[in-house]
C-alpha cells in the first residue's frame, strides 16, 4: 500500500525518554532513530558490535511490545557525545512487521504534528 511504502523510507528520532530499545543477547541497547528497514543504536564501547556482523533473534522493545528481528551491522561511527550504530533489519515476521509500522505511524505523526516555530 501506499502508506506502507511511504515508511519504507521514513526514519523517525527515537526520544530516550519513549522507552523504547533494542535487546541484543543480554544487551540492551538505546534507539536514536527507528525505520521499517532498519535501527539506529547508541553503543557503550566502539567494540560492542563490528561492521557486517550477523544478529539473531533481537528484540525491539516498545514500552511492553516486543518485535523480534534479525539484522546486519551497516556501520558503526561516532560523533562528539556517542558511539553510533546503524543496523539494517533483514527479517522480521508479517506480525512483527505490522506492529512496527505502526508504531513508525504513531512516531510519524506526532513528529508532523508538531507546530514549526
Amino acid at each position: 500500500t501506499r502508506r506502507a511504502s511511504e515508511l519504507a523510507v521514513f526514519r523517525a528520532p527515537v526520544d530516550n525518554s519513549s522507552g523504547v530499545s533494542l535487546t541484543i543477547g543480554s544487551q540492551e541497547y538505546g534507539l536514536f532513530n527507528l525505520g521499517s528497514c532498519g535501527v539506529g543504536i547508541y553503543l557503550e564501547f566502539l567494540n560492542d558490535l563490528r561492521v557486517n556482523q550477523q544478529l539473531k533473534g533481537m528484540t525491539i522493545n516498545f514500552s511492553g511490545k516486543k518485535i523480534r528481528v534479525d539484522g546486519l551491522v551497516e556501520h558503526i561511527s561516532k560523533d562528539a557525545a556517542h558511539i553510533l550504530c546503524g543496523i539494517k533489519l533483514t527479517a522480521m515476521d508479517s506480525a512483527c512487521e505490522q506492529e512496527l509500522l505502526k508504531h513508525l505511524q504513531t512516531y510519524k505523526d506526532a513528529l508532523f504534528s508538531q507546530e514549526i516555530k
